[in-house]
């Protein structure tokens, strides 16, 4: 059974709240619109796995991927991808229903980030 949007929403904010203190708005809002972007092109999730890998180490966006609460947003997203895997069901077109369905978490992750922590 796919995640519902209020459980992608849910955990948007669960990780905002997690990090919020570290993240800066701008370049978090930068760096998750090129995941949305990545999600949206990969044609499997080792695909996205090993973009966001790459993302967390380099120097001019790690800032991002590295900020740490409970967990660094790069574990959260790959714990939400692993979730997302976890109910998508068997069969043709599996891999692009799995992303379609991260491109829209990310794009609540996003939403959130701006939401909560863009000054006014």
């Amino acid at each position: 059974m796919p995640l519902t949007d209020s459980r992608l929403v849910q955990a948007a904010e669960e990780i905002v709240k997690d990090v919020r203190q570290k993240l800066d708005a701008q370049s978090g809002t930068t760096q998750i619109s090129r995941a949305v972007e990545a999600a949206l092109v990969a044609e499997a999730p080792c695909v996205f796995r090993n973009w966001l890998a790459y993302q967390a180490k380099r120097r001019e966006s790690k800032d991002v991927w590295q900020v740490r609460g409970k967990k660094s947003v790069y574990e959260w997203v790959l714990s939400m991808l692993d979730e997302i895997e976890r109910v998508t069901g068997p069969g043709e077109g599996r891999d692009r229903e799995i992303m379609k369905v991260l491109a829209r978490f990310l794009g609540y992750l996003r939403r959130t980030v701006v939401a909560e922590l863009a000054e006014e």
